[in-house]
């Protein structure tokens, strides 16, 4: 799914490179925002974390916990935090030509946290001002996750701060030993080492062009002719050089770039890339998004379902069908394209997450018990999710179960930064829930931690 959310930083606790900084967010929704945005999306997400995983394994990370983050930006950036995620913008997505070179960029990034150059970082960080923190974390989009998936993107404000650029950076001799980290990595994955090698020599060719906006990825990591030299003598002599991707994963590549182009770029743009003498499904699939995006909905909607009679069982063609039909009121047929869309893709949360959506919608009591159940475990994964909460008072609400329906107030007021607000829903959840049950226990904590930060203020 694709839409649209916006968060103001102000206050809420981020984790950042094996530091603990207190950064202080509230949620905000603005209408109207030009910064860059966090695209939530199941395909996606999905995809960049198939290239992510091995190399995550292979540096023995923690693959399976660490979160991707696809940031509306159309310049060419990326970011690996120390076991806390991997940033990417949808500029680097779209821009690269093959998922190996993804995958390069992603080994070269993961190379950092192998050498320990987060660490390194934290005696500046203790040093910097909050302003200063402030735009180091959000300038490279690390810090804050979106906290509605009911839609999939969230603006975060970026802010200008002197000392910036000095806390990005990386010297040279970091990103050679990255490098060398990178090339290590993708041999022992069984992957060229060759998208590493074209992505610098895309940057080395784009460095020099005026008005090119890569300018980001250049000033925190400097790109020098003897780093090319060194990746490229690796290509020379890697036994994986000339393994190709396979064809099913560059398709799959292709329909992320299509969703991105036809989601964020101009009808007309997307129209130039994605002409409608060409029936591709790659092209159709752009298509889809882009009439979407200018609301000209049935358009979208009849090459939508062309490509569902060509390819029924594509859970995404159905996840994003279920979207259009819930968004215009369509909601007992929204249910059903997101069910189908659920059987055929079981385990991705998000689309879980959408189908309780459509199941709240549809005021169909039958249904509120495998809408919390898809809720709750759409927040087993993402505990900090402030409206996932919400949703689920929502659900309880209309179950009629005022304990629960108060416990999960409070966890979404505390996870709003909303502590008194927290402790008014805790106090009543304690006085309905068993006494001493775990969720009693939870409701209770949750009251001594507002508490806690009301005092800290």
């Amino acid at each position: 799914m694709l839409e649209t959310f916006w968060v103001k930083a102000n206050r809420h606790f981020t984790t950042f490179i094996g530091c603990l900084i207190l950064l202080l967010l509230t949620q905000h929704a603005t209408a109207q925002s030009s910064n860059p945005v966090f695209i939530r999306d199941a395909e996606i997400e999905q995809l960049v974390s198939n290239y992510a995983k091995p190399i995550f394994r292979a540096a023995n990370l923690p693959a399976d916990n660490i979160p991707i983050y696809i940031i509306a930006d159309d310049t060419l950036n990326a970011f690996v935090t120390s076991g806390r995620g991997v940033f990417i913008n949808m500029g680097l997505l779209i821009r690269s030509r093959s998922p190996n070179q993804v995958i390069g960029v992603i080994a070269h990034e993961t190379g950092h946290i192998l050498g320990g150059h987060f660490a390194r970082l934290e005696d500046k960080l203790k040093k910097a001002t909050l302003e200063q923190i402030l735009g180091f974390i959000l300038g490279i989009a690390a810090g804050a996750v979106a906290n509605d998936p009911n839609v999939t993107a969230a603006v975060i404000a970026f802010v200008n701060s002197t000392g910036q650029l000095s806390l990005l950076s990386f010297s040279r001799g970091q990103e050679a030993s990255a490098d060398q980290a990178a090339l290590s990595l993708l041999d022992k994955t069984g992957q060229s080492s060759r998208g590493l090698l074209e992505f610098f020599e895309i940057m080395q060719q784009q460095e020099r062009l005026i008005g090119f906006q890569i300018d980001r990825y250049l000033s925190t990591h400097p790109l020098t002719a003897e780093r090319i030299r060194t990746v490229r003598d690796h290509v020379a002599k890697s036994p994986f050089a000339n393994r190709l991707d396979p064809p099913e994963l560059v398709l799959s590549h292709q329909r992320m770039q299509a969703k991105l182009i036809g989601y964020f770029y101009p009808l007309s743009q997307v129209l130039s890339i994605y002409p409608e003498t060409d029936q591709s499904l790659v092209a159709r699939y752009g298509r889809v998004f882009a009439y979407y995006k200018t609301k000209q909905i049935d358009k979208a909607m009849s090459i939508l379902d062309g490509l569902l009679k060509e390819y029924p069982n594509d859970p995404f063609f159905y996840e994003f069908k279920g979207q259009m039909l819930l968004e215009s009121g369509k909601v007992e047929i929204a249910v059903a394209a997101y069910q189908q869309a659920v059987r055929l893709a079981p385990n991705l949360y998000l689309i879980r997450y959408d189908l309780a959506r459509a199941m709240l919608a549809a005021n169909d009591p039958t249904l509120l018990a495998d809408a919390i159940k898809n809720i709750e475990g759409f927040l087993q994964n993402e505990p900090r999710n402030a409206q996932g909460w919400r949703q689920l008072a929502i659900a309880y609400g209309k179950k009629g179960d005022q304990g629960m329906t108060s416990l999960a107030m409070a966890e979404y007021a505390v996870n709003s930064g909303k502590y008194q607000e927290a402790i008014r829903h805790a106090e009543k959840a304690t006085k309905i829930l068993p006494y001493g049950s775990p969720k009693w226990q939870r409701a209770d904590d949750i009251q001594n931690f507002a508490r806690t930060m009301i005092k800290q203020r």
